[in-house]
Parts: structure tokens; sequence; C-alpha cells
């Protein structure tokens, strides 16, 4: 899918540590049992931690499946970095209406 950068003010780990991130996504294309099978394998909801992970968690503690079109009419949409990652899917796959 490329190279991607996504800057935050802050970090996981410390609210006054700026981050850089270089992300390098790929796009995996799976047939339906093994959709099913991931959905099933993998919680919905990471497990509550304290100390340094809990503001990692806050963001990153959770997960949701949905299609590039599902996440566009979605209340909560994607996080601004994920909404590039989408894109591309929609472009890349053809799901009209959604880029």
């Amino acid at each position: 899918m490329g190279v991607w950068d996504h800057f935050y003010p802050d970090s996981a780990f410390c609210a006054n540590t700026p981050t850089h991130y270089v992300n390098l996504p790929h796009c995996l294309m799976l047939d339906a049992a093994e959709s099913v099978a991931l959905k099933l394998a993998l919680p919905g909801k990471l497990e509550a931690v304290d100390g340094p992970q809990a503001a990692y968690l806050a963001q990153h503690g959770a997960w949701r499946w949905l299609s590039p079109a599902e996440d566009a009419a979605h209340e909560q949409p994607a996080h601004a970095y994920v909404q590039p990652y989408l894109r591309w899917v929609a472009k890349e796959l053809c799901f009209p209406g959604v880029i």
C-alpha cells in the first residue's frame, strides 16, 4: 500500500514526547471462511491495564470490523490517520461512493 507517515504531539507512554511512526501497511484479501475465523479469534476489546499502557489501550484497546462503505456511514468513523488507508482500499477494490 505504500509508506505512510503519522506524526503525533505525544506518545503512548508520555504526553510530552512527540512521536513519528512510519507505517508499511499491507492489504490482505481474505476469503469468507478466513474472515469468519478472524472475527471469532479476536476479542472485541482488549483487557484493561493500569500504568503507561492505559493511554495506549484508550486509543487501541478495541477494534471494529467494517468495510470502507460501512466506515464512511458509521457514526464514529475511523481515526483520521486510518482514513487514507480506507480511501486506498476503496479505490483499489472499487468500492463506489466511498472515496
